[in-house]
């Protein structure tokens, strides 16, 4: 007499990652824009203590809308991801979620950046390596147009000999 024994195949990493990356936005979403309190939006990025609760609150309330579809997504589609790897993943989430929200962070380092790119430029023949860093290398206009516009001046008479 043959016994069969049922496996259940289990997901891969990267079919978890992949689950998790689909399901995080309608939880962003909603924690940003349907549970997120009218208080919480207009003082999460105050830079006082009143400021700090507030975004503490709200990452709270998007960090669990987080954890639950994720969660959600995991025993709907047999993913067999471990606690300790959702939580871990919802701990980065809400982290740079906090980070961003706060906002004065983010311009202190736009400012650091700034000062930092400010001292490359005074370096000889820094001019369109510099101008592609402040496009984000991607060759057009982001914004810096004097240093751009000075890149384009220059360039058909480079292309010419």
């Amino acid at each position: 007499m043959t016994t069969i024994t049922s496996r259940r195949a289990t997901a891969s990493p990267a079919a978890r990652f992949a689950a998790s990356y689909i399901a995080m936005p309608s939880a962003h979403t909603f924690a940003d824009y349907w549970a997120q309190t009218t208080h919480q939006a207009t003082r999460h990025a105050g830079e006082n203590a009143v400021g700090r609760r507030a975004c503490v609150a709200h990452v709270a309330v998007y960090t669990l809308s987080g954890t639950v579809t994720v969660c959600a997504a995991n025993k709907m589609l047999s993913l067999d991801a471990t606690w300790r790897g959702i939580l871990i993943g919802q701990f980065i989430s809400g982290a740079s979620h906090y980070f961003a929200d706060r906002r004065h962070p983010l311009r202190a380092l736009a400012h650091w950046r700034q000062r930092s790119v400010l001292r490359r430029r005074r370096r000889p023949g820094a001019g369109p390596e510099l101008a592609r860093e402040l496009a984000g290398g991607r060759g057009h206009d982001h914004g810096d147009r004097g240093t751009m516009t000075a890149v384009r001046r220059r360039a058909p008479a480079q292309l010419h000999g």
